[in-house]
This record gives structure tokens, sequence and C-alpha cells, in this order.
């Protein structure tokens, strides 16, 4: 498990989310490995989550094409996850990508 999946992870039990690491994405008769898959923000399929745009840049036409938003966010290093999570930050960048899922969105989401 790499620094960003734990952050991502952390993030998830914090606000609630749905998240998954290593998930083979289908794309034609290719795959991508996405380290983090964000479900029910951004597009129908959720958000992939990538720290290097060359890691998916072959793919980003066909990543919205099957219904998939995406994301290059930096690597947090060796900080603390505490230290690398901003609650502030995550919430706006959640409400940016905005709710897709199904029902309503988690209590702070509307806040």
């Amino acid at each position: 498990m790499t620094p960003f999946q734990n952050r991502w992870i952390e993030i998830a039990r914090r606000f609630q989310l749905a998240v998954r690491t290593d998930v083979h994405v289908a794309l034609d008769e290719e795959y991508l490995v996405a380290p983090v898959l964000l479900e029910h923000f951004g597009a129908a399929h959720g958000m992939v989550l990538v720290t290097e745009y060359a890691a998916i840049r072959r793919f980003t036409e066909r990543l919205v094409a099957a219904g998939f938003g995406y994301s290059c966010l930096p690597e947090t290093g060796k900080k603390e996850i505490d230290e690398a999570i901003n609650d502030a930050s995550i919430i706006e960048m959640l409400r940016d990508w905005s709710w897709s899922g199904p029902g309503t969105p988690p209590a702070w989401y509307a806040a």
C-alpha cells in the first residue's frame, strides 16, 4: 500500500466515503490499474485518482467515455497522515467534484 493509498483510506474513514485501491478498469482491450478509485463522486463510476498524469495520459478519453472522472493529486511523501489531510480542503475538493452516488450524500456534504 502506498502513502497515497493510505491517505485516501483514511480520508474515506473520516468522511464516510467508498474507496478501492488497485482497481483494474477495463478500457477496450486494455486495463488501467487505478491506485485509488473514489466511488460516488465526479462521474457516474467515480473518480480515478493518481499521483502522476503520465500513468493515465493515454487512457483519459476512454476513462471519460466509460463514465469515470480522473484527477492527479500530489503525493504527500513521508508526512504523517494527519499532517497530510486538510479537512476543509478535502471537503472543498469533494464538493467541486460533486456527488454522483445513489441516494443522498453524506451530511457534511450539504452542511
